[in-house]
């Protein structure tokens, strides 16, 4: 049947009155019917032309609201033509779903008849008096004969009485949603001032609040590190159940990023792998596919501050000019709010700083100068007037007298040549000694004592492994070692950072956002004594050295923390394997951190009844805290819990898992040092001898403390291998020999913060 083309006064009058009306969807639908019975066509809609966004988009099929506009590009293949020319386009044989799968399955959904088939597709374009391009495409589809200049007429007709009104009420429903993304634009700018007080989680906020806001489906953003002159990320828009990383750094030409971050300019990249910048490596590594970004600087006044890049604009083909409006005005919330949280942290940390000091100016008391002259007046001599056997691998410094230990610690110093090396004063370094002293507190183990004890093996390990003679370290790094090992436990509470971090101490507050709580405080500790006055042993080192000296002793203090030693097991695996090069930096730091490490665990190389009165003190401390956790409505776990602690077991999985892999790699690069590896294999021995006792006399619920007091159990121990205390060369446990990769699965509670008997360190990962 053939279409009516004459257009009666009338209906078209009906039309014009019933749109009258500032809902866009009312009036195509109305619009549709009408070309519908006038045309005989089974499928009618309407294309608008978005300016802003530069694309088409479709909401109405026939009497039928897509859930979704359909967006098109503005290119499209089929209707980028009739954009182009305000001639009508006959499109003969074309069929909707070639157009668009959404449009076809309402058009299907709308009518009776198959509006996927016969007389192809006409398209009639429509626009504004001044405009060059057209603002509305009319489609009609579905119709058996195929479509003429007549029904195109027909159209244009229609739409001169009507696409005035229907574009006002597209155009005041686009103001409408400007006006709802201002509304939204407010919302989010409150909801991440909320957040000032805490960076990490104000980042995580802008990025949700910048997605949510354009239609992204990920953000990433990076601040500016000027110091390093990098672009670092610490908060990602990952899954929970994804693989957490732990931080990203990029120099600051790298990509997209970095040309945003250079010219603090917005960029809206429609391809991103046609982009000449764009960085494919993050895809690879991740697995994410980018397909457009959108890229937008975060500026204060004066500099950019930051980087936000969203991915892959999931409610269109690419992100739009309205997407970089909303971008522009929302970064400069964003820019507010990192300066304001950025000042915040400041002041509290300045805050919290003063606090600390305080609290440790009302704990310590200043060195005298009488304290000073005194130690200075001593003839330290050589070190063989401490003890015959102070230089033997044997020797447990704890037995010399207390308050011989500074007077020991400034030999060690001068037998080293380190003094003569540096030219350190003997006032300086008797100061220096007296204010580490006073540096520490009292609790059971990390005292003074234990620095002591550290600092004795590191000078064992210099003299006895001849570091320096063959080249394995230099002076400076002897000076550094000795000295970490000196200050290596400043200020320590007595408790461990999981514990810090939990009771939300100071020190947490402070230093957690970095990891390794109590190492920082005790090298910040350090840093503190060497700048007091009359203190600082390096003051005549050139500045380069002086720095050098300090960053290594920085690096070897936050190697105490055991989380840091099981990172890097791995490494130190392949270096004993492959032998230790001096001249590659990478290895010397390799050295520092094992030698801090196998420092700080010596006890557990000395002879079994004087490494037992060590571990005695280190389970008093344990429980102490275990005691806190109770009190604080925790459970804390076996190796703190006193009533729990069944410490044979628990030193025998530490020496398993921690100290004899740390000897055995030692004993591997220094031979040496086999003497001690054995020595602690001995005291391995000695534990097990003592769970065996125990657990043949169904005490393995010995209570805690109790097994550090029984004579009679240590004359078993000692007796049913028929020795004395001696060096044993005792069968190693299985693995016990090398470092094996198999031994990982078994360090995993250490990271996790359940350590069975560290006789050193705070040995938690935050």
């Amino acid at each position: 049947m053939a279409p009516q083309l004459t257009l009666e006064p009338a209906r078209l009058l009906q039309l014009v009155v019933s749109i009258n009306t500032h809902d866009p969807i009312k009036i195509q639908c109305k619009v549709n019917q009408f070309l519908r019975e006038e045309t005989g066509a089974s499928a009618v809609f309407c294309v608008i032309y978005c300016r802003d966004r530069e694309d088409l988009f479709c909401q109405v099929v026939n009497q039928t609201t897509l859930p979704l506009e359909e967006r098109l590009p503005a290119d499209h293949p089929l209707l980028g033509g009739a954009l182009r020319s305000p001639s009508p386009l006959f499109l003969p044989g074309v069929r909707l779903s070639e157009l668009s799968s959404a449009v076809a399955a309402a058009a299907g959904a709308d009518s009776d008849s198959d509006s996927d088939s016969g007389g192809g597709l006409l398209v009639v374009s429509a626009s504004w008096g001044d405009a060059t391009q057209p603002g509305l495409l009319v489609c009609l589809a579905g119709r058996a004969a195929p479509f003429a200049m007549e029904d195109a007429l027909l159209v244009r007709h229609v739409l001169g009485h009507v696409f005035g009104t229907l574009m006002h009420a597209v155009t005041s429903a686009e103001a409408q949603r400007v006006q709802l993304q201002c509304r939204s634009l407010l919302r989010v700018a409150q909801s991440i001032f909320r957040h000032i007080g805490d960076v990490t989680v104000l980042l995580r906020d802008i990025m949700t609040q910048a997605r949510n806001l354009t239609g992204a489906e990920r953000c990433s953003l990076f601040l500016v590190d000027k110091r390093t002159n990098e672009l670092v990320a610490k908060v990602f828009d990952v899954a929970d159940d994804a693989e957490q990383i732990e931080e990203i750094r990029l120099p600051m030409v790298t990509g997209i990023v970095g040309s945003v971050a250079a010219s603090g300019e917005l960029l809206n990249i429609r391809d991103a792998y046609a982009h000449p910048l764009f960085y494919r490596q993050m895809d690879e590594n991740t697995g994410f596919r980018t397909r457009n970004i959108l890229c937008f600087p975060i500026k204060d006044e004066k500099e950019v501050l930051g980087v936000a890049e969203l991915c892959n604009k999931v409610t269109g083909p690419h992100f739009t000019r309205f997407d970089e409006e909303a971008a522009r005005a929302f970064a400069i919330y964003c820019g507010i709010a990192l300066v304001n949280s950025f000042m915040y942290r400041k002041i509290m940390d300045t805050q919290e700083r003063v606090q600390l000091s305080n609290e440790l100016m009302m704990y310590h008391m200043q060195v005298s100068r009488e304290e000073t002259d005194q130690l200075c007046a001593e003839n330290t001599g050589s070190v063989a007037r401490y003890s015959p056997s102070f230089t033997a691998w044997e020797y447990f410094p704890r037995d010399l007298e207390e308050r011989r230990w500074p007077a020991a610690v400034l030999a060690m110093y001068e037998d080293l040549g380190l003094v003569h090396r540096f030219g350190i004063e003997r006032s300086t370094l008797a100061r220096f000694v007296l204010m580490v002293r006073k540096g520490y507190r009292d609790p059971p183990y990390h005292n003074f004592s234990h620095a002591y004890s550290v600092a004795h093996f590191a000078y064992l390990m210099l003299k006895n492994l001849q570091l320096v003679e063959s080249r394995c370290l230099d002076d400076l790094e002897s000076l550094s070692l000795l000295t970490a090992c000196l200050c290596h436990d400043l200020d320590h509470r007595g408790t461990t950072n999981s514990f810090q971090v939990a009771s939300r101490s100071v020190l947490a507050s402070l230093y957690s956002s970095e990891g390794s709580v109590m190492e920082q405080h005790h090298f910040a500790q350090s840093v503190c004594i060497l700048n007091t006055d009359g203190c600082n042993i390096l003051s005549e080192l050139p500045p380069k050295d002086y720095t050098q000296c300090l960053d290594m002793v920085r690096g070897m203090i936050l190697a105490t923390d055991l989380s840091r030693h099981l990172s890097i097991m791995t490494e130190l695996e392949a270096m004993a394997t492959g032998g230790y090069r001096s001249c590659e930096p990478r290895h010397r730091r390799l050295l520092h951190s094992l030698l801090m490490t196998a420092a700080d665990l010596s006890d557990q190389t000395k002879r079994w009844l004087s490494s037992k009165k060590a571990a005695k003190l280190v389970y008093r401390e344990f429980f102490s805290q275990g005691d806190m956790e109770k009190q604080m409505g925790n459970d804390p776990s076996e190796m703190m819990d006193r009533e729990r602690a069944f410490i044979p077991k628990l030193q025998i999985q530490f020496l398993d898992d921690i100290a004899l892999p740390v000897y055995s790699l030692m004993g591997s690069l220094f031979p040496a040092c086999e003497e001690v590896y054995a020595q602690t294999k001995a005291n391995r021995r000695c534990w097990q001898r003592m769970a065996d006792i125990c657990s043949r006399r169904n005490a393995t619920n010995v209570q805690s403390i109790d097994v550090f007091d029984n004579e009679r159990l240590d004359e078993e121990v000692l007796a049913s291998d028929g020795e004395s205390n001696s060096v044993q060369c005792a069968t190693a446990p299985p693995g016990g020999s090398t470092v094996a990769n198999s031994r990982l699965s078994s360090l995993r509670p250490y990271v996790s913060g359940v350590l069975p008997c560290c006789v050193s360190k705070n040995e938690v990962m935050e």
